[in-house]
């Protein structure tokens, strides 16, 4: 008995044993489980944290935003946080972000340099890491790309000079620009974003003109290079384009202009007289050319196409409807028409034309090479198709026309008075030589079996001739050799060289015709004609792309987004209103905003930078001795303004639109200015002259950070 009450107290303790040490073990277990887990939500949060330095990294070196935020920083923003966070793995449970900081700042008193401590936290449920970077951004100077290399002006609205003004560099408005007339020059391309830009008579820019309304040119205007109206272009008398002319619209009235490149009209083309194209002309719309006009290109129309008399076309002629060459117009090439050709009085087409539609050639109208049309072909007097014709509607020569090839129609054929044909004639409609010396110099073959071949009184066929329906002729008709019809009558006088061949009794003939040259025969026994030709193909129309350099106008570069606040507390106060600059030493002045107007001139030395929110005018001459270590930024937030006779040399002219005020730079006659504007609005005197001064621009940031390099000094991973 008392055995048994000993093993159950041993089982018992065995038991709690058991379960004491599987508790231990279950807790350790959850220890590690929990452990292994954190670590590996550490190991996600120093990832994210890595991201988000790499990305801040990025920013710096090529988001001109976080740029600009950085060196707008002072001490006394920080810590700053820089909107660049971002969420990573958002789940229902789970969520990882980072968070950027600056929290050192480091300035070089020369503002060649920023040094800063960026701190990265990255986040990923309640694990967090912090990575630190030491960075320097090194300065470059500069407003690019608001004022890049080249740059004379940019407005903000519009551009107007006056006569015999001078610009070198390039000039971009966002408005319209009016070039003065009277040689007025600008050394270098213009962009107009207006409606409207106007250059005046005998005025030159030496580049590019592109425009994205309409631009018009007076008599005479010279564009060394393309020119680009997106709306449309009117071009006066007597202007010469060095290179490509595109728009919409072409529209002139002028006379005697050369455009050395294409001409391409996105909807309608239309020139004046002796206007000389070097290139091709394409038009998706109309095309309409004045007089005595030369392309010595291709032309292509997508719609009806005018050439004016005298117009020479270089290349070939290809249009989708009608097309239509005055008198004494043509082309050294071929002419495919897709509908309704007509060539006017001696109108002249060198190569072979090939018409879907109607052709007609008036009065001494040529086609040098072979005629083809789907439709029925009109030769009026004197006209000539000398390689031959073929079409699948009639063919009528009017009196003295003629081919020295072939003709082959489907439809019917008619000769009129003196026509002429020196090949063979087939045709499956009706066959009639109209009028006294209609002649055709080889076989004729009318195939069709209830068609007709009519040889009227004088009219002379010297080869043989083949009707598959009847035959008969007027009074003194002549046939050269055997005749064949399935029915045949020939009046009197007839002159016969061969033997006369029918089908179908009765046959008429001329009395004094000896009948044993008379016979009767099956139409199996008919002489065989030549086979139709195959009818050649249109080539495929282009689309301008594969044709032209297709212009577009580059985006507008803006001007830079500044105000007053950004320069009041860092700037040296100036209260006075008459600055001498030779007084000042580099640095960035400020004037108090109680001066309305302040007058500036004089020499000056160092890098210096004048902002006013009212008015700057500059009274007298502005130079400097040290071209490339000095540099001057006049800086209004309403107006700048030149005073007659004004010479400015080495700066940069920037106004601002500010609380009303549209930004006008204005200078007065015979100013001379050097370096670059950037402006409202801009109107250069007449004699007056603008020259871009690259060296100018790099000296200031307005507008852009002006950042040459990022470079990461330290990276390591916060231990706090």
């Amino acid at each position: 008995m008392n055995d048994k009450g000993s093993t159950l107290v041993v089982v018992v303790f065995t038991m709690l044993i058991v379960l004491f040490l599987g508790t231990g073990l279950l807790e350790i277990s959850t220890m590690d489980f929990m452990m292994s887990n954190n670590q590996v939500d550490a190991i996600k949060a120093y990832y994210i944290a890595e991201a988000g330095m790499n990305k801040a990294i990025a920013a710096l070196r090529h988001d001109q935003v976080t740029q600009s935020t950085i060196l707008g920083l002072k001490e006394s923003n920080l810590p700053y946080t820089l909107p660049l966070g971002e969420d990573f793995g958002a789940t229902e449970n789970h969520e990882g972000n980072f968070s950027i900081m600056v929290t050192k700042l480091g300035l070089d008193p020369g503002n060649k340099w920023r040094k800063l401590i960026l701190s990265s936290t990255g986040k990923y449920d309640k694990a967090k890491r912090v990575i630190l970077s030491e960075v320097q951004m090194n300065i470059g100077g500069g407003v690019s790309p608001f004022l890049s290399s080249g740059v004379a002006v940019i407005s903000d609205g519009k551009v107007t000079t006056n006569n015999e003004c001078k610009i070198t560099g390039n000039v971009y408005a966002k408005g319209n620009i009016d070039i003065g007339s009277s040689k007025a020059r600008i050394n270098g391309s213009v962009f107009g974003y207006g409606d409207s830009t106007r250059i005046g008579s005998n005025d030159r820019i030496t580049g590019d003109l592109m425009s994205s309304g309409t631009v018009n040119l007076d008599s005479p205007t010279f564009i060394d290079g393309d020119l680009l109206g997106s709306v449309k272009v009117s071009i006066n008398s007597y202007s010469h384009i060095g290179g490509d002319v595109q728009s919409q619209n072409i529209d002139d009235s002028g006379s005697d202009c050369i455009v050395e490149g294409n001409l391409y009209g996105i909807q309608n083309v239309k020139t004046g007289s002796n206007w000389n194209v070097s290139k091709d002309l394409f038009s998706s719309g109309t095309v309409t050319t004045g007089s005595s006009s030369t392309i010595q290109g291709n032309l292509y129309g997508k719609r009806d196409i005018s050439l004016g008399s005298g117009t020479h076309i270089g290349g070939n002629i290809q249009g989708k409807q009608l097309v239509t060459l005055n008198s004494n117009a043509y082309t050294d090439k071929n002419l495919y028409g897709q509908s309704n050709v007509t060539l006017e009085s001696s109108a002249k087409v060198t190569g072979d034309l090939l018409s879907s539609g109607n052709v007609t050639l008036k009065s001494s109208a040529k086609v040098i090479q072979n005629l083809y049309s789907s439709q029925n072909i009109f030769l009026e007097s004197s006209a000539k198709a000398n390689g031959g014709i073929q079409g699948e509607g009639t063919v009528s020569l009017g009196s003295s026309a003629g081919t020295e090839g072939s003709i082959f129609a489907r439809g019917g054929i008619s000769i009129g008075s003196s026509g002429s044909v020196l090949g063979d004639m087939v045709s499956y409609g009706d066959i009639e030589l109209k009028s006294s010396n209609a002649t055709v110099h080889g076989d004729v073959f009318g195939l069709g079996s209830n068609k007709s071949i009519y040889v009227r009184s004088d009219g002379i066929v010297k080869g043989t001739t083949v009707s598959h329906g009847s035959l008969s002729s007027e009074w003194h008709a002549t046939f050269g050799n055997d005749v064949y019809g399935k029915t045949v009558s020939l009046g009197g006088g007839n002159a016969v060289s061969g033997n006369i061949h029918y089908v179908q009794p009765p046959c008429s003939y001329p009395r004094d015709f000896p009948a044993n040259k008379i016979k009767q025969i099956e139409e199996s026994e008919f002489p065989q004609a030549p086979d139709f030709p195959s009818f050649p193909s249109f080539p495929g129309f282009p689309e301008p792309s594969a044709l032209f350099n297709i212009l577009t106008t580059p985006p507008f570069p803006g001007i830079p987004q500044v105000t007053p606040e950004q320069y009041q507390e860092e700037s040296t106060k100036i209260t006075q209103e008459n600055i001498n600059l030779s007084n000042l030493s580099s640095g960035v002045y400020y004037v108090d905003n109680s001066v309305s107007n302040v007058n500036v001139s004089g020499a000056y030395t160092g890098v210096i930078t004048i902002v006013s929110k009212g008015k700057i005018t500059v009274t007298g001459n502005i130079t400097t001795e040290d071209h490339q270590a000095n540099g001057l930024m006049l800086l209004s937030f309403k107006e700048i303004y030149f005073n007659w006779n004004i010479t400015a040399g080495d700066a940069l002219f920037f106004c601002v639109p500010y609380n009303g005020s549209n930004g006008q730079i204005t200078t007065s006659s015979s100013c001379k200015l050097q370096g670059g504007v950037i402006a409202g609005n801009f109107t250069l005197g007449s004699s007056s002259e603008l020259i871009c001064d690259d060296s100018i621009s790099q000296k200031f940031g307005i507008g852009s950070s002006g950042i040459s390099s990022v470079v990461v000094n330290h990276w390591s991973e916060s231990t706090n």
